[in-house]
């Protein structure tokens, strides 16, 4: 009779146990979390109401903080939102060099600069080479027309039968404009039709 009703208490405590554990999985634990749910909702409310109260008593800085919001977003239309991709333009660079039997030895950026809705970006391009394989590497850049690159300058010096170019170029980026397409100003004419006519007297 013993053994049973020990067996009866511990079928009980089991029994509540598990209850216990059932109410609180299935109903309280749901419940505990609808309200911080909602408890996170109502401080957002009243967080809400409470910008809405010192608006409400201060017109006039809102109407200033809409005006300034507005201008902001002016700027940002105005301003190119697009980028110059600098290892592109490395690789393009260094592509060009060996194809013309030119060896490459540096690129550098600038920092880039907004100028009336377009950026530009100053790069340096340093190289060594037979006279004739520079120069032809240089008349290749200038008439390229689908490039986003543009010869501003050209420095050259020669020691000992190889050339070393120094091409301070400048690379454009606007949103108005394809991306093949140079702006006006980098169409002007480089001064000679011809780089070789550099050297002629």
């Amino acid at each position: 009779m013993k053994k049973e009703k020990v067996q009866i208490i511990a079928l009980a405590v089991l029994i509540g146990f598990g209850l216990i554990y059932a109410y609180y999985t299935y109903l309280l634990s749901p419940e505990i979390r609808v309200i911080k749910q909602k408890t996170g909702q109502l401080a957002q409310r009243q967080e809400y109401y409470l910008r809405l109260q010192n608006y409400a008593k201060n017109e006039t800085g809102l109407d200033q903080e809409i005006k300034t919001l507005e201008q902001e977003i002016k700027g940002l239309k105005t301003k190119p939102t697009g980028h110059l991709d600098k290892p592109q333009i490395m690789v393009d660079l260094y592509a060009l060099a060996k194809e013309k039997g030119v060896y490459p030895q540096t690129v550098a950026f600038a920092e880039p600069q907004v100028k009336s809705g377009h950026i530009e970006l100053p790069v340096t391009f340093t190289s060594l080479g037979q006279p004739g394989n520079v120069l032809g590497m240089i008349a290749t850049l200038v008439a390229q027309k689908n490039s986003n690159l543009a010869v501003q300058a050209v420095n050259l010096t020669q020691q000992q039968g190889v050339l070393r170019a120094e091409l301070k170029l400048t690379g454009f980026y606007s949103d108005d404009m394809p991306p093949a397409a140079k702006p006006s100003f980098m169409n002007a004419s480089f001064g000679v039709d011809n780089p070789a006519q550099m050297f002629q007297p």
